[in-house]
């Protein structure tokens, strides 16, 4: 018996030492087994697929360590740990960051992107680029197997600092690495579910339940609550169906090659299990039992009612500069917040921004009357009161469709319309108005109601773009399939839902546009605002297939001595600006310090929003650029909900 636990002892004691002998750094990186060995995953997510060796360059002795990268997460771990570096954290960082007379170390990572085989040297995004970073590359380059090894140049300041060298390195820009992507992990989670697979054309004419697992071949502007998304084509990650997807915790990927897979297609019509993670997804047959057991237990954690509020008091038009965030309960979400921008420019000067001219709100009010004074507020409430309709789809599509129709065949009151055109003729000199969706029901807690109702243009003594018909039509989006099976999702009082209306002069053709997240989406440590932007009037938000996006990363370094401006990270170049930036360096400083003075307003300003910490708090920005100088307007502005 002791001699029986002693042999264990005794394994146990060699086993230790053996993992203390092995080496925690090498000197070459001699082939790609190594390279497995050392690789983890980079600490940013902004692309899949990708693995990554952390590299140190001793700039006195020319020394290149290659780093097991499981183990230390951060290159200040192995200094400290192994080279016998010593002082604080911050100091080191200021001092090895960025070029200077006392540096000591260059910090960089062999990242592999096995979609396209390609190995880069990338550094920090705070790196301008300087003869220590190309002698980094050609000490790495002596020392590994990788002799097609690419320097990486990621933001603007690297992209002009590397075009002024004298020597020449073959390098990567972001698009060969964006383009050559196969797998796009964009909500990483797991479900269960039924595969259902629908050509992109066909999705408004499918009926998608919340248990179908969706596989479609092209990228859905918008869609149903479904269990998970598979798609083919990349997204941009701000796009309305990621930020719906996010809301409602819904899985969502795209991967090129999943149309025609075999062993995909083998799955459709069949349950399954699908578990998306950053750099591969899994999915595998399973049982019915699962599945049901797998949506019993999501019903048992779905949220409690969202309770709305109609406040009817307010009863004439409002200027939208005199409204603040909580006048919600009459304005709705859009124009609420648009009034909070108002409000912000008034408490602080400095802050001032570009917003749409001397915009006003219908309130919810006129809506509530209008159903009333024609009857539709009976066939909307039979409609949510008819068990028997609430559990077809068919007859929701249908009964819907009546909703809307109704809404827009009836006319509006005379009194009303003559005093609309009235404040419209007498207050601006436009004819073109631009009636934007303004619920109740979307910009709350728990639910920003991106892209579900629907916003029209209406023109003064025009019979075909009337503002009767623009002001109908909007308020008939109130009732689209897709709005009332998002707010049943979230368990809201749909008797409570209303429709505000915020008007103003129609922009004209815009040279860009863009949409705003004022957190990092890709890594939680290190605050950054992402943007994805697109040149005229292609949508950001749902752009076609064949055509890219740009998107950066945008970081304050106003506190860094040696960079008193901020670093434009890029993702990804718009392929409608010849793979070029959009925006100047000036541009895109006015865009980041936009960025910054709505996200500290609403944080710090808002007391009726629920904030953690601040670098986690985010808003949700919609921008253009208009006109010969390229001006910044905010369209929009509402908290993220994540």
């Amino acid at each position: 018996y002791k001699l029986k636990h002693l042999f264990f002892l005794l394994i146990l004691l060699f086993t230790f030492f053996n993992l203390k002998a092995q080496p925690t750094s090498y000197l070459k990186l001699e082939n790609i087994e190594l390279y497995k060995k050392l690789a983890a995953e980079p600490l940013t997510n902004k692309y899949g697929g990708v693995t990554a060796v952390k590299v140190v360059y001793s700039i006195s002795d020319k020394k290149v360590y290659f780093l097991d990268s499981k183990l230390y997460r951060f290159h200040y771990d192995f200094c400290f740990k192994e080279l016998g570096e010593s002082g604080n954290l911050f100091d080191f960082n200021k001092v090895n960051y960025t070029p200077n007379r006392y540096r000591e170390y260059v910090f960089a990572t062999v990242n592999y992107y096995s979609a396209q085989n390609l190995f880069t040297l990338e550094f920090a995004c705070t790196e301008a680029i300087c003869m220590d970073d190309i002698n980094c590359y050609n000490a790495v380059l002596q020392n590994t197997f990788c002799k097609d090894l690419k320097f990486f140049v990621a933001t603007d300041k690297q992209l002009n600092a590397f075009n002024k060298l004298e020597i020449k390195v073959p390098y990567a820009l972001p698009n060969e690495v964006y383009n050559g992507l196969v797998y796009q992990p964009i909500i990483q989670k797991e479900c269960f579910g039924y595969l259902k697979k629908v050509d992109v054309s066909n999705i408004d004419k499918t009926i998608l339940k919340a248990e179908d697992i969706l596989l479609t071949n092209g990228a859905p502007f918008q869609l149903p609550v479904v269990a998970g998304i598979l798609t083919t084509s990349f997204q941009a990650p701000l796009s309305h169906v990621c930020i719906l997807s996010q809301n409602r915790g819904t899985p969502l990927m795209a991967c090129k090659t999943l149309w025609n897979n075999a062993y995909i297609n083998s799955l459709v019509g069949k349950p399954v299990y699908l578990v998306i993670q950053q750099d591969t997804f899994f999915i595998s047959q399973t049982t019915d039992e699962r599945v049901k057991k797998y949506f019993a237990q999501k019903k048992k954690k779905s949220s409690k009612p969202i309770e709305l509020i109609q406040n009817l008091k307010v009863d004439s038009i409002v200027e939208v500069s005199k409204l603040k965030y909580t006048s919600i309960n009459f304005a709705g979400g859009k124009a609420s917040n648009m009034g909070e921008l108002f409000r912000m420019s008034k408490l602080n000067t400095s802050d001032s921004i570009r917003l749409p001219y001397h915009p006003i709100v219908i309130p919810i009010y006129f809506y509530v009357q209008y159903l009333s004074n024609n009857k539709i507020d009976l066939l909307i409430n039979n409609f949510l009161q008819d068990s028997v309709i609430q559990a077809n789809d068919s007859l929701i599509k249908i009964n819907l469709k009546h909703i809307r129709k109704a809404i827009t065949k009836n006319k509006l009151d005379d009194s009303f319309l003559y005093l609309i055109t009235t404040y419209l003729t007498q207050n601006y000199s436009t004819r073109n108005f631009r009636f934007r969706s303004s619920t109740n029901a979307e910009d709350i807690d728990g639910f920003n109601g991106a892209g579900l109702y629907d916003s029209k243009t209406g023109i003064l003594a025009d019979s075909f773009k009337s503002i009767e018909h623009a002001i109908k039509a909007v308020w008939a989006s109130t009732w689209s399939e897709r709005a009332f099976k998002e707010r049943k999702y979230f368990n809201m009082n749909q008797h409570k839902v209303a429709m505000a209306i915020l008007v103003h002069p129609a922009f004209g053709s815009e040279n860009i546009n863009a949409v705003a997240i004022t957190k990092n989406l890709y890594r939680d440590d290190y605050p950054a605002f992402v943007v994805n932007l697109q040149m005229g009037e292609t949508p950001v938000v749902g752009s076609a297939d064949s055509v890219t996006y740009e998107q950066v990363i945008l970081y304050d370094k106003s506190n860094d001595e040696n960079s008193n401006n901020i670093v434009v990270e890029f993702l990804s170049y718009s392929s409608l600006n010849e793979f070029k930036p959009l925006l100047s360096t000036k541009k895109y400083e006015e865009l980041y310090n936009t960025l910054l003075a709505i996200k500290k307003h609403y944080y710090y300003k808002v007391p009726q929003i629920k904030t953690g910490e601040y670098y986690q708090f985010a808003m949700d920005i919609e921008l253009k650029w208009m006109g010969m100088d390229n001006q910044l307007f905010v369209k929009q502005a509402r908290v993220f909900n994540h």
